[in-house]
C-alpha cells in the first residue's frame, strides 16, 4: 500500500515505505494536490487544526445519522478527518507531528470513466439484441417474473440523476451530495442510473434491466453524488464517506462507473511515466476501509453487524468499470479482492479496443452505442466500461430478488455472476447472462435443439450454398454452435441464428459434409449433418460465330451482343472483356455485355473477345472488322494476302453478281452468281486452300472486274 505518509504512533497501522519525490509532487502525481486525509488516535481527542499550517478546513469524513454511529465507530470510521490544504507537500509531516495524529494519507484522484471518441458507433442493442452480437440474455428472467424488486437499492455513485426524468423519478429514493457543489442532474450519472432501473412498462422510453414491471416495482436507486461541475470545472467528492451513506441507507449494489485518474496531465492519453507511476498507486486506507464496510455493512443491522430480517442480502456487492484507456493496468480498486471489474465488448462482441483488460477484469458487457436516459427527459447512446458496469449492477439486482433471503451473501452472488457468464472474451472475463447466472448450478437440464434449413444441396462451381441454423432451448440457456467440415464457414447473424457457408469457388468438385452442434453450457448437445455436392465447371463456350464486319463509311457502327454469341453451361454469365489492336481504325464503345464498333478511317482492325467464368475458364475468340472506302467498283478484304476468309464487295446495292475464283493453273475454286454489294458481301472461306496464286473475275450491271490474289 502506498500511503503519503505512515505514522508509527499506533500498532494498528501498518508502516510502510514513504513514496518518491515522483509520486508525491512530480507532473505524474496521481494524488489530489490540496485533499489530506487523517486519522485520530482518539475519535474523542479532535485535535486544534489551527495548529495545522495551510488547513483552509477540516470535517469528519464519515459521518451519518446517529443510528449508524456505532457501525461507524466499529471500523474505525469516526477516527477519519479530510482537511481542505492551501499548501503542499509540508502538511503531510506536520500532520503526523502533531499530536492525535495517528495516520495520514493523500487521496487519488477519482474521475468519471470518460467515454471514447468513436464516431463509428452501431446500433447495437444490450438487452434484446436483433444482431450477431449477443445481448446479456435478460428477457427470460423477465419473462420468469423477475423483473426487479422495490426492496433491493442499488447505489449509483457517479454524477448526479436526474430527479425529474419521467424513467428515473419514481424510482429514485434518496439523493446525496458529496462534492459540497449542491446536487446536479449529470449526463453520465443519469446514463449509468437509467441502464439499472429506468422503469419498465411506462410506455414511454426504454427499460432498465432491473425497472420492474410496470406495476409500480422495481429497484430504487441511491444517488450518490461524487462528480459535479462549478464555473466549467470538475469538482471531486468524497467516494469514501460516499460507500458508508449507501450502506448505511440500504443499498445492496454500489455501481460505480469511475476510477481513478492516470492520465494526470489531461491530454486523453496514459504515457509511460503516467503508468509507471499510477502503477505504484495502491487503496489509500481510508479507502480501503469504506469499502470493507459496504462489503460487510450494507444489508446489515447498524447495531448487531447482522443481517436485517427485510433485508434479501448480508453485505453489499461492488461493482466497478474497468476504463476506457485500452490498456492493462490495474485500476487501483482492483487491489481489493472483493470488487468485481467489468469490461466492455463492441458491436460484433469481441473485446472493445478501448477498454482496459487483465485477469482483474472478471466479466464483461456489451459498451458500444448503449442506449440509455439523459437528462432533460431524454434519452442517447454512449460507449464506454462505464455503460458495460451498470448492466453488471443490473444484473445482480434482479439475481438478488431471484435467490436473496437470510444468509445470501455477496460472494454467492458474485459466483452466480462469474459462473453463469458466457466464455470470456480476449482479455476482459466471462461475458454478462442473466439467465446463465439465474440457471448456475442447475441440474434439471433438458438438450438444446438445432434446426438447419437446407441440409443438402447440389450446386455448380461458381455457388455460394448457404444454410440457416437455428437454436432453441427449452431451458433458455445461452447455447454455442461448433461446425467440423472442411471448407465450411460458421457465422452468427442473430443471437440464436447462425448462418453456415460453402463457397464452390474455393474447392474442388466433390461432396462435402459438415457437423453441426449446439451445446449448452452444462454440455447437453444436439446434433445435425450437411451434405453438399459441387459439380465441375466448364468453361465458357460460343453459340453462334463472330464474322467479319465490313464497315464502309466514317461514323458506321456494328452492333453487338455478348449474350447472343456466348453461354455457359454451368447457367453462369460470363464476365466479357473485348479489345481492338488498331484503335486509330476501329473505335470500340462498351456498355455491359453489349459493343459497337465505330469506323475512323480506312483500313483492318482486329477484335478480341474473351468470356470468362468466375472460377477463370474462359474461351476466346477474334474476328476482322474492314473499313472500306465509299464507291469502290470490287474491293477484297483482306487486300493481296489471303489467309482465312475472302470477303468480296462491290459499291452498289445487292445485284446478282457473277462470281469466279480460280488458281493460276486454271482450277475452279468458286463459280455462282449472288446476290451482292456494299452492304452484303461474299464471304469464302478458303482456310483449307493451299497456298497458291489466285484469278478473281466479278461481273455485275453489263462489267467485268478481276483481281489478282496470293492465298497464304
Amino acid at each position: 500500500m502506498l500511503i503519503l505518509a505512515a505514522c508509527s504512533k499506533q500498532a494498528a497501522v501498518v508502516s510502510v515505505p514513504a513514496p518518491s519525490a515522483e509520486v508525491l509532487s512530480g507532473e505524474f502525481s496521481p494524488y489530489e494536490a490540496d485533499v489530506l486525509l487523517v486519522q485520530l488516535e482518539d475519535p474523542a481527542q479532535v485535535p486544534d487544526w489551527s495548529q495545522l499550517p495551510g488547513v483552509v478546513s477540516a470535517r469528519r469524513l464519515f459521518t451519518d445519522e446517529p443510528r449508524f454511529e456505532k457501525a461507524l465507530h466499529d471500523f474505525g470510521l469516526d477516527r477519519w478527518y479530510k482537511l481542505r490544504l492551501s499548501g503542499d507537500m509540508p502538511a503531510t509531516k506536520a500532520a503526523c507531528d502533531l499530536p492525535g495524529i495517528a495516520y495520514a494519507e493523500r487521496r487519488l484522484r477519482p474521475a468519471p470513466v470518460a467515454l471514447p471518441n468513436d464516431p463509428d458507433l452501431s446500433r447495437q442493442t444490450y438487452l434484446v439484441s436483433s444482431s450477431a452480437a449477443p445481448d446479456i440474455h435478460v428477457a427470460p428472467l423477465w419473462e420468469q417474473g423477475f423483473s426487479g424488486r422495490s426492496d433491493i437499492i442499488v447505489a449509483i455513485l457517479d454524477g448526479g440523476i436526474d430527479a425529474t426524468h419521467p424513467d428515473l423519478a419514481s424510482h429514485l429514493l434518496a439523493s446525496e451530495d458529496f462534492t459540497e457543489e449542491g446536487l446536479q442532474a449529470d449526463v453520465h450519472g443519469t446514463q449509468v442510473a437509467g441502464i439499472v432501473s429506468a422503469v419498465r412498462g411506462n410506455g414511454i422510453g426504454i427499460s432498465g434491466i432491473a425497472g420492474g414491471s410496470g406495476s409500480g416495482d422495481g429497484v430504487r436507486l441511491l444517488s450518490a453524488q461524487i462528480f459535479s461541475r462549478k464555473e466549467g470545472k470538475d469538482r471531486l467528492g468524497d467516494y469514501e464517506a460516499a460507500l458508508v451513506w449507501a450502506a448505511n441507507h440500504g443499498a445492496l449494489i454500489a455501481q460505480n462507473s469511475w476510477a481513478f485518474k492516470a492520465d494526470t496531465d489531461g491530454d486523453g492519453s496514459v504515457s509511460e511515466q503516467e503508468k509507471a507511476s499510477f502503477s505504484r498507486s495502491h487503496i489509500p486506507l481510508s479507502y480501503q476501509l469504506a469499502l470493507s464496510y459496504f462489503s460487510q455493512k450494507a444489508g446489515c443491522d447498524p447495531e448487531t453487524g447482522e443481517q436485517r430480517a427485510d433485508s434479501p442480502m448480508k453485505g453489499g456487492l461492488l461493482v466497478f468499470a474497468s476504463g476506457n484507456e485500452g490498456l492493462d493496468y490495474n485500476p487501483v480498486a482492483a487491489d481489493f479482492p472483493d470488487a468485481l471489474f467489468v469490461g466492455a465488448t463492441d458491436a460484433e462482441g469481441r473485446q472493445a479496443a478501448f477498454s482496459n483488460h487483465g485477469d482483474w477484469v472478471r466479466i464483461c458487457a456489451p459498451g458500444v452505442a448503449v442506449y440509455s436516459t439523459m437528462p432533460d427527459g431524454g434519452y442517447g447512446r454512449a460507449s464506454g466500461t462505464s455503460f458495460a458496469a451498470p448492466q453488471v449492477s443490473g444484473v445482480a439486482a434482479l439475481l438478488v430478488e431471484a435467490f436473496g433471503g437470510p444468509g445470501f451473501t455477496p460472494g454467492q452472488l458474485r459466483a452466480r455472476l462469474l459462473g453463469g457468464a458466457a466464455p470470456a472474451v480476449g482479455e476482459i472475463g466471462g461475458f454478462l447472462d442473466a439467465m446463465g447466472s439465474c440457471r448456475y448450478g442447475a441440474t434439471d437440464n433438458r438438450p438444446p435443439m438445432l434446426s438447419l434449413s437446407p441440409d443438402a444441396a447440389t450446386i455448380h462451381a461458381h455457388e455460394t450454398f448457404r444454410a440457416q441454423a437455428d437454436l432453441l432451448d427449452p431451458d433458455q440457456d445461452a447455447v454455442d454452435l461448433s461446425l467440423e467440415g472442411e471448407a465450411f464457414s460458421l457465422r452468427k447473424t442473430a443471437p440464436d441464428r447462425y448462418e453456415i457457408v460453402l463457397d464452390g469457388k474455393t474447392v474442388r468438385a466433390g461432396t462435402y459434409h459438415a457437423e453441426v452442434t449446439a451445446t449448452d453450457r452444462f454440455g447437453a448437445t444436439d446434433h445435425r449433418g450437411i451434405d453438399i455436392t459441387v459439380l465441375p465447371n466448364h468453361a465458357p463456350v460460343l453459340e453462334k460465330r463472330m464474322n467479319p464486319v465490313l464497315l464502309r463509311k466514317t461514323g458506321e457502327r456494328a452492333n453487338f451482343l455478348l449474350t447472343d454469341y456466348f453461354s455457359d453451361p454451368d447457367g453462369e454469365v460470363p464476365d466479357f472483356s473485348v479489345t481492338v489492336d488498331h484503335p486509330e481504325t476501329v473505335f470500340l464503345s462498351r456498355n455491359g455485355a453489349s459493343f459497337s464498333l465505330i469506323m475512323l478511317q480506312e483500313g483492318r482492325a482486329e477484335v478480341t473477345v474473351t468470356a470468362r467464368d468466375a472460377l477463370g475458364a474462359s474461351l476466346q475468340v477474334s474476328f476482322p472488322v474492314y473499313a472500306a472506302p465509299e464507291g469502290l467498283t470490287l474491293e477484297t478484304l483482306p487486300g493481296y494476302k489471303v489467309y482465312s476468309d475472302l470477303l468480296i464487295l462491290t459499291g452498289t446495292d445487292p445485284v446478282p453478281t457473277h462470281i469466279v475464283l480460280q488458281t493460276s493453273t486454271g482450277a475452279i475454286l468458286y463459280d455462282d452468281t449472288v446476290l451482292c454489294g456494299a452492304e452484303t458481301p461474299l464471304r469464302l472461306d478458303l482456310s483449307l486452300i493451299a497456298p497458291v496464286r489466285l484469278f478473281l473475275s466479278v461481273s455485275y450491271d453489263g462489267r467485268t472486274y478481276t483481281k489478282n490474289l496470293l492465298k497464304l
